[in-house]
């Protein structure tokens, strides 16, 4: 009976110093995630970009709602990761041309992220990588973001969001452009939701 439970302990300090092992740093991953690891936002620099956020321009309003999902687990790839995950709402000229915060919920997920969220971000981008960013503090790190358009599904975009330097009311910085068809040989004219542009976005209280 001793030796069970000392077997039973010795097992389980071997799981627990396993699972320890296997966390990695988000922050300095050259991004090749590999299966069986937990990729950590240890330094949280994932979290000065949660809230909402928003940008006007006259009769025109771009919102995002970005949230932090801890241990996000991919199950294809067997791999867990802190993620950042959102949803835009986008009114142009006065008329609403998507609006998908409503109902954002960032634990009811069916099936992949992308087929459930506009923006998914887990890539920490250091401040000497491109694209570069001239609005950026050098301060805080960029985040990838992966934009899926959901009035245009075949759209594929290059985008990022960062954050201003200014103490006490840091501004979200959101990159969006490089819309390209997945499909090959599309010739089919597409019109993104979204232009194109580098969006200034203040943080709502």
């Amino acid at each position: 009976m001793k030796n069970t439970a000392l077997t039973t302990l010795f097992l389980f300090l071997v799981t627990i110093s396993c699972k320890s092992q296997s966390i990695r740093n988000l922050e300095i991953e050259d991004y090749n995630f590999e299966s069986g690891y937990y990729y950590k936002d240890i330094n949280n620099k994932l979290t000065p970009f949660v809230g909402v956020w928003r940008y006007t321009n006259g009769n025109t309003l771009l919102e995002l709602n970005i949230q932090k999902k801890e241990n996000h687990f991919f199950n294809s790839l067997n791999y867990s990761t802190d993620i950042l995950l959102g949803e835009v709402k986008y009114i142009e000229n006065g008329i609403v041309k998507i609006d998908r915060i409503q109902n954002f919920n960032i634990n009811n997920i069916n099936g992949s992220v992308h087929e459930n969220f506009s923006m998914v971000g887990k890539r920490i981008i250091p401040n000497t990588s491109s694209p570069y960013c001239a609005q950026c503090s050098p301060f805080y790190k960029r985040v990838y973001i992966t934009f899926h358009d959901f009035l245009e599904p075949t759209l594929s975009f290059n985008s990022y969001i960062g954050l201003t330097d200014e103490p006490g009311f840091n501004q979200l910085i959101f990159m969006l452009h490089q819309a390209t068809s997945v499909i090959p040989d599309d010739v089919l004219p597409h019109t993104q939701t979204i232009p194109s542009g580098i969006y200034t976005l203040t943080k709502l209280p």
